[in-house]
């Protein structure tokens, strides 16, 4: 689903409403203005970002003057959750969406009518897209987030972890992946109260973990994606696919220096004896080996199975999601729930 989107519409329209920021020289001559964003909140207590931008022409067409046109529509925002009230789940219609969010602006504002031929054109410089994982529980999310979070990393290095939440490349100024608990972040920022099917709609959330892509303006523009138009649903499952595949999964059964280093000095005692093929169990009492091998296991690591690396060490990521892809129950595709282009 499309879960943010950041564009400029080539779109000639009235100035929305919003202010302006000024610079004054010192003489109090204006070196600069430019129109303030305006965020309007749809349906549901959320807000959508639009703001006018354009050329500072006169009647002539002459630059630096007195007027403005305004040909531009800047939007910034998650239109799925503006238009749906959530964004548990969604539609992968970029273009739908954006086309579905102009109209209610000229509902709202009166701006006119944005062609979809001026969608596609669009320019795009961040957009969001996920997918979700569904597993039986929150518990179980977590515990899939923890334990990719010690053995997944991309060519920079292992994610920056935050509470149930990976981000991976979190400095890139080209591309993000964040893996997340779409449950802790519901509790976290409520639904919208009057939302239909709030209470269910949430308890969908409690189980799913969230693996969101976010192409910025560099790299959609290196890859040939920086229009709206380019951007179809097929084209985003490709480049899903592409830049998740780039997260690699040790399946090595070594921790890492720094996790290893962070253990206590009995049960890094324990880990090195074992990863270095010595049974542990024989060399402590039997209370004090499964104290050890629960402890242990909250790292992937059973020192109760003696240690070996068999097969490939690295793989993509998503071949060792286990897994199952989400799927939108039946109640969840209502028209008040689920955006559907027209």
């Amino acid at each position: 689903m499309i879960d943010w989107i950041t564009c400029k519409i080539p779109f000639v329209h009235t100035e929305l409403p919003a202010g302006r920021v000024l610079s004054l020289s010192p003489s109090g001559e204006v070196e600069w203005e430019s129109p303030k964003a305006l965020d309007l909140k749809g349906s549901w207590d959320t807000n959508l970002r639009f703001r006018s931008t354009g050329a500072r022409v006169s009647s002539d067409g002459e630059p630096n003057t007195e007027s403005f046109l305004n040909d531009e529509l800047t939007i910034s925002g998650n239109p799925s959750k503006w238009l749906q009230g959530h964004n548990v789940y969604g539609s992968e219609d970029l273009a739908g969406l954006v086309k579905a969010s102009c109209d209610r602006l000229h509902s709202m504002r009166g701006t006119g009518s944005v062609s979809m031929g001026s969608i596609l054109q669009a320019s795009v410089s961040r957009v969001d897209f996920t997918k979700s994982l569904q597993f039986s529980n929150v518990f179980e999310v977590r515990e899939y987030i923890r334990q990719t979070g010690m053995r997944a990393q991309t060519r920079t290095g292992r994610p920056n972890a935050k509470g149930h939440t990976l981000t991976f490349q979190p400095s890139s100024a080209r591309w993000t992946c964040v893996v997340y608990s779409k449950g802790d972040e519901v509790f976290a920022h409520k639904l919208p109260a009057d939302l239909p099917c709030r209470d269910r709609i949430e308890a969908e959330a409690q189980r799913l973990c969230r693996v969101e892509l976010r192409l910025k303006g560099k790299e959609l523009d290196k890859i040939g994606c920086k229009k709206i138009g380019s951007l179809n649903p097929a084209k985003l499952n490709e480049l899903y696919s592409d830049y998740i595949g780039r997260i690699n999964m040790n399946l090595e059964t070594k921790l890492p220096n720094d996790i290893i280093m962070a253990l206590t000095p009995v049960y890094r005692a324990t880990y090195l004896m074992w990863a270095s093929g010595i049974g542990v169990s024989e060399s402590m009492t039997e209370s004090t080996f499964y104290r050890h091998r629960t402890k242990l296991a909250e790292y992937g690591i059973d020192i109760g199975v003696p240690f070996q690396e068999v097969g490939p060490s690295v793989v993509p990521l998503q071949k060792v999601i286990t897994a199952q892809p989400y799927q939108v129950p039946s109640w969840g595709y209502s028209d008040e729930l689920f955006f559907k282009a027209a």
